[in-house]
């Protein structure tokens, strides 16, 4: 029997998220998501940065935002002992722990939010992290996702309930006895271009990514190097987060290739920015080489931008409506987009069919999807937990189909 999201009353713990304005892929997913659930009877204790500007899900009696006090940025460990710490001292009782993202240091503190009220531990596992040996991350920086990634896919063995995750098959072989349900992201609303308004943003290409090797920050470079040379006039905007030190690299990169008044770099910017640039930029460019969804993707087909992008496994649901080109070909991808650039009737095609596709992804139905999962593991959890109680255990076990190391506690 389907349940109704309309009448469960439950308490939802999620971790955790930054400032609603630079939230990231998996934050923004919850957060796309959460206006949906608060349709249910349930309350949400939502883990966000202390002294946030912007509130996460506006005045709301059933939201309560538990502020974690301040760490360095960019620092994983320090996330990590504050998530730690706002988890240990929320006294409420909750029915499910959820983490938003696959990083460690907010799976290990839903995990151990989890153990401490005896409830379900559910997963947004939004991207696998590729060994370090295939990856464009420093050997370093790939050791320590992919090692941080073996410590989540442990705990996610021994504890998790319900698992989303956009390589649900993958997934299953990382972790066999726990339900994987399909992870899918909607339509942002991203409202395409208005010719009649004149932006002080007007950029040929736009690339909105972390400033980072497995970003393609390299590639794009080249690759706009070669632009550059057959359209003298091409300009590229480049936004998103960078270290210091990336920063500083990045300009001196784009000096020395002399593209200064060809590459303007943004940085980190609003979102209300990055919209007006997207929207005004006459191609999407996007030379990723690691993406679990991409929702960037999504969001410059909402806006009538056509994309260019790697040929990535994760495209697969936009391959319709996008231009892809093998992995690491630059002059390939330099040639693609001269012609998004050079051509209107080409450009138009990709913008109609970006429209078309994207009236598939609907918030409002994966919302109520995911929300009807998560309630469907409480209700297995509750009957199982009742049947333990009374002795009967291989019916606690029949009812969800799972076995699970804690079962034999």
């Amino acid at each position: 029997m389907e349940l109704d999201v309309h009448t469960q009353t439950t308490r939802i713990l999620l971790i955790s998220f930054s400032s609603f304005q630079y939230a990231g892929g998996g934050e923004r997913h919850a957060l796309e998501c959460l206006p949906y659930w608060l349709r249910a009877k349930s309350t949400f204790f939502l883990v966000q940065d202390h002294g946030s500007s912007k509130p996460l899900a506006g005045p709301n009696e059933r939201v309560a935002v538990v502020r974690r006090r301040k760490y360095v940025e960019n620092n994983s460990i320090l996330k990590l002992l504050a998530n730690i710490e706002v988890c240990l001292k929320l006294t409420q009782r909750v029915d499910a722990s959820v983490a938003v993202t696959q990083y460690f240091f907010d799976v290990i503190p839903a995990y151990l939010a989890a153990v401490r009220h005896k409830c379900a531990l559910v997963l947004y596992l939004h991207h696998l992290f590729p060994s370090p040996l295939k990856t464009k991350r420093t050997f370093l920086s790939g050791s320590f996702h992919w090692l941080s990634q073996v410590l989540v896919v442990f705990l996610a063995q021994r504890r998790a309930d319900l698992i989303f995750s956009p390589s649900s098959q993958h997934m299953s072989r990382w972790v066999p006895n726990v339900e994987i349900m399909p992870l899918l992201n909607g339509t942002l609303k991203v409202h395409h271009r208005d010719q009649g308004n004149k932006s002080k943003y007007q950029y040929s290409g736009c690339f909105i990514g972390r400033i980072s090797r497995e970003k393609g920050i390299e590639d794009i470079l080249d690759i706009w190097s070669n632009v550059v040379k057959q359209n003298h006039k091409a300009t590229l905007a480049v936004i998103g987060i960078a270290s210091t030190r990336s920063a500083l690299q990045l300009r001196r990169a784009i000096a020395c290739r002399h593209l200064q008044g060809h590459i303007d770099f943004l940085g980190r910017v609003e979102e209300r920015v990055k919209y007006e640039v997207l929207r005004n930029s006459t191609c999407f460019v996007f030379p990723s080489y690691e993406e679990g969804w991409a929702i960037v993707i999504s969001e410059a087909l909402a806006a009538g931008t056509p994309v260019v992008a790697y040929d990535l496994p994760a495209y697969e649901p936009f391959r319709s409506a996008i231009t892809t080109v093998p992995l690491g070909d630059r002059n390939v991808f330099s040639q693609q987009v001269l012609s998004i650039l050079q051509d209107d009737a080409l450009r138009s095609e990709f913008v109609v069919k970006g429209f078309n596709l994207l009236k598939h992804f609907d918030w409002k139905t994966i919302a109520k999807n995911e929300w009807v999962s998560i309630m469907q593991s409480l209700k297995r959890i509750s009957e199982r937990t009742k049947d333990y109680r009374s002795g009967n255990r291989s019916t606690a076990q029949s009812l969800s189909g799972l076995h699970s190391p804690r079962d034999e506690k």
